[in-house]
């Protein structure tokens, strides 16, 4: 785990006008249309029509809201009104703590865990991860996206609630000795590296990246992005901004913990 020496001593989260700004966003700035989909890509093809997918910390469910039609959604978050704001086709909204799921053993197809991880709330990240292996069916997948590498640590994080950003190799480390299998390992993002590391260097705003830039650099990006796919989906990109793993949850007698 990566742990940024601001622990847990930052300013409360405003969490209505968050939220009131990644709906203003949605459907305009690049990383609603990059990085939903970039996830999508990869872990698309082992949800089907019909599947259980739980998305914890689901703020406005916009971590499954491009999900195959038919699978059914169910947003776990701590806040009611993160759960208010979520639309699209729902099974179930669960208003709870994603360190002790109100769900049973093997009840979820799938469990997507994304920004997550990497906030101050999540105290025990490993119990989460815990909890989404246990929730999950034997067969099928967690699918974990977080904030990557320390260096990128900035006033966007404090915004979000974030103290910790993980490697590749940090972030499998939680799942060490659970019965789960690595299907897919990479950076996402690539090509905004250089310039998020510039903007968190230098600026002091009290903001999320997410409102700055203009039209030009937002084509830019969704543009970037959109190649970026690509390559996503045959290599493992060396580094980004985002850290996403894919584990199958395999039967209890075939723990795996062979790649940290």
């Amino acid at each position: 785990m990566n742990r940024n020496s601001t622990g847990n001593n930052q300013t409360a989260v405003n969490y209505p006008a968050l939220y009131a700004e990644m709906r203003a966003l949605r459907g305009k700035n690049w990383w609603f249309k990059v990085h939903y989909p970039a996830i999508l890509d990869l872990a698309g093809r082992y949800l089907q029509p019909g599947m259980r997918v739980l998305d914890l910390g689901s703020a406005g469910g916009w971590s499954s809201a491009e999900l195959p039609n038919g699978v059914k959604r169910i947003l776990l978050d701590l806040r009611p009104a993160a759960l208010e704001i979520s639309d699209g086709p729902i099974l179930g909204r669960v208003c709870g703590d994603a360190h002790f799921i109100p769900l049973g053993d093997g009840s979820c197809d799938a469990v997507i865990c994304e920004g997550l991880l990497h906030q101050c709330e999540a105290t025990s990240p490993r119990q989460i991860v815990e909890e989404a292996v246990r929730v999950c069916r034997p067969g099928g997948v967690i699918i974990s996206a977080e904030p990557a590498f320390n260096c990128l640590f900035g006033a966007h994080d404090l915004v979000f609630g974030g103290c910790r950003r993980y490697t590749l190799r940090s972030l499998e480390k939680l799942f060490l000795g659970l019965p789960v299998r690595c299907l897919k390992r990479t950076y996402l993002h690539l090509f905004a590296f250089p310039p998020a590391w510039v903007v968190r260097k230098v600026s002091r705003r009290a903001a999320t990246d997410l409102s700055l830039g203009n039209s030009l650099t937002n084509t830019f990006c969704v543009w970037m992005g959109a190649l970026e796919r690509q390559l996503a989906r045959r290599w493992t990109l060396p580094f980004g901004v985002t850290a996403l793993l894919i584990m199958r949850k395999e039967s209890k007698t075939s723990p795996v913990g062979d790649r940290p």
